[in-house]
């Protein structure tokens, strides 16, 4: 099998701690025949990109894609777009002993500039794609085992270990051990969603999960979404149009826990861990990084049931929506309808709302965004963030002023009965937060409610 090229995509944003130890697994794969795309999404830290050329100066297996930041799911399409052979690369001349290029044509993810250490082979075929985090690495036998194994499946999912780099953590299960799959097997997507039933589980994240065919990729248009947690789209995508999907139950993939990844900023982390392209729409979340994260996360939400309501609704039975219902789309649902907690919304995704709202009042859902909108928890969350920097301590009683006037109305909301809601544990679970029960002694003592 070795003829079969591999398409290996890292995207990459100040990762310069751990790049070189992603880059290295890469470079000593057991398995040779591949395209490894480096996509810098607008790294602020000079020493990300010298690695990368770095590489790319050292093997001609290596291409370093550079553009603005856009997050992970663009710099990954920036990937897939090039595996494809999607990109028409006008040569620029050599510069620091590589070859420049610039894409020619339609660029939707504005990128800058393009570096190989030889001459571009365009017509060079990528048969296999596989998603490499910059901060994570692989088995060195990965490649090569997937491979073997995926036969004619449009899709492999292989299994992956966690570690723990300067947070504490507990081990726990990952999707396959909860799927519990212990053997190697070939299952069809409607299996896969029963198994998700039965698991009860309620996302699916995939992409460096996988080995995808580019056949397949190309013929069923798949690209990630630009949004926070884009990821549980694409994987839900890729597997739901499967005809048939490889199981392979090895942890040939090592993520990294760390603070101020992608996934982490929020409140317990500085202001530096959230991405550049919405730094701009901070104050319109009063400073507060935890209520910006949690709005673009009921975006991305809404956003990712609009996409996958539109497919099912032309392309999926009865059988497999009933399906999706009891595992994914009541939870999308559910932080979705939180974009109704916000007085803003800059990035307008509440355009998203009017079939979503239809489909939480049909599963009565909506727990959760009555206690998240309500007086108590944005007064102690506003109160919890003054105390984080001087900046917002010396801002606290204009940020808590602004919250009195937009959410009064909403004084003891989240003291509604909610045993009737799909979402209620959930709800209950947001009422034990320190914001909420801050915020509920302060109303109380001021006598709101």
């Amino acid at each position: 099998m070795n003829f079969k090229k591999v398409g290996l995509i890292v995207p990459i944003y100040n990762a310069s701690r751990f790049l070189r130890e992603c880059l290295e697994a890469i470079l000593n794969q057991s398995y040779q025949n591949l395209e490894v795309v480096l996509v810098d999404d607008g790294s602020t830290d000079k020493e990300s990109v010298e690695i990368a050329k770095e590489y790319v100066q050292r093997d001609l297996r290596f291409v370093l894609f550079i553009k603005e930041n856009g997050g992970q799911g663009s710099a990954r399409n920036v990937g897939i777009e090039y595996c494809l052979g999607n990109y028409v690369l006008d040569y620029l001349g050599k510069n620091e002993n590589l070859f420049k290029y610039k894409i020619n044509g339609e660029n939707l993810y504005n990128v800058d500039r393009v570096y190989r250490g030889d001459s571009i082979d365009l017509s060079s075929k990528v048969d296999y794609l596989m998603f490499v985090d910059s901060d994570d690495f692989l088995e060195i036998q990965c490649v090569e085992e997937c491979v073997k194994n995926i036969g004619d499946s449009p899709a492999l999912w292989f299994d992956f270990k966690r570690f723990y780099d300067g947070v504490e953590g507990k081990e726990e299960p990952s999707d396959m051990e909860v799927y519990d799959y212990d053997k190697s097997q070939k299952i069809t997507a409607k299996e896969w969603l029963q198994r998700s039933k039965e698991a009860g589980k309620r996302n699916f994240a995939i992409c460096w999960g996988a080995m995808i065919d580019c056949a397949y990729l190309q013929k069923i248009n798949l690209r990630f979404l630009h949004c926070y947690g884009e990821d549980n789209h694409f994987g839900i995508m890729l597997f739901l149009q499967a005809n048939s999907i490889v199981v392979l139950p090895k942890k040939l993939y090592h993520y990294r826990i760390r603070t101020n990844s992608t996934i982490n900023y929020g409140g317990k982390t500085s202001i530096e861990a959230i991405p550049e392209r919405l730094r701009n729409i901070l104050e319109d979340f009063l400073g507060n990084p935890m209520m910006l994260q949690k709005y673009y996360r009921a975006g991305g939400a809404a956003e990712m049931l609009e996409h996958i309501f539109g497919f099912v609704e032309k392309n999926c039975d009865d059988e497999i929506y009933r399906l999706l219902e009891a595992t994914f789309f009541n939870r999308l649902c559910m932080l979705a309808m939180n974009l109704k907690s916000f007085c803003v919304d800059p990035l307008g995704y509440q355009r998203f709302l009017p079939k979503i709202e239809k489909y939480a009042q049909k599963q009565n859902i909506g727990a959760y965004m009555l206690v998240h909108s309500s007086l108590e928890y944005q007064l102690g969350s506003a109160i919890i963030a003054g105390f984080k920097s001087v900046r917002n301590f010396v801002r606290m009683p204009y940020v808590v002023f602004k919250i009195f006037r937009e959410y009064k109305k909403n004084a003891g909301i989240g003291e509604r009965d909610l045993s009737g809601y799909w979402d209620c544990k959930e709800a209950l679970r947001l009422k034990r937060h320190l914001s909420y029960r801050i915020g509920r002694k302060v109303v109380g003592f001021l006598g709101f409610c």
